[in-house]
């Protein structure tokens, strides 16, 4: 995750639905849900169970959609992985 997130950096409307993993790695930037295709690739490829969540994201200074991962954790099941999971 600090891999993730010290790596990329947030670019509002720089990537689209259909952005592949391969270019925003490339570019070094993109949205959450880039984020979170980027963490689970990442854990996926050490063995660690990962998924996908999307819902709405709703604090005092704005509300929106977001996308973040979520990583199987022994013992304690599933657990939202990022700053807003």
């Amino acid at each position: 995750m600090q891999y993730v997130h010290g790596t990329l950096t947030y670019q509002p409307k720089s990537t689209h639905v259909h952005t592949h993993m391969r270019n925003v790695l490339e570019q070094r930037s993109g949205v959450c849900q880039d984020f979170a295709h980027v963490m689970i690739g990442l854990c996926r490829s050490l063995r660690i169970p990962a998924l996908y969540v999307s819902g709405y994201l709703a604090t005092q200074a704005a509300s929106a959609t977001h996308a973040w991962t979520e990583v199987f954790v022994p013992g304690a099941g599933w657990q939202g992985a990022g700053p807003h999971a």
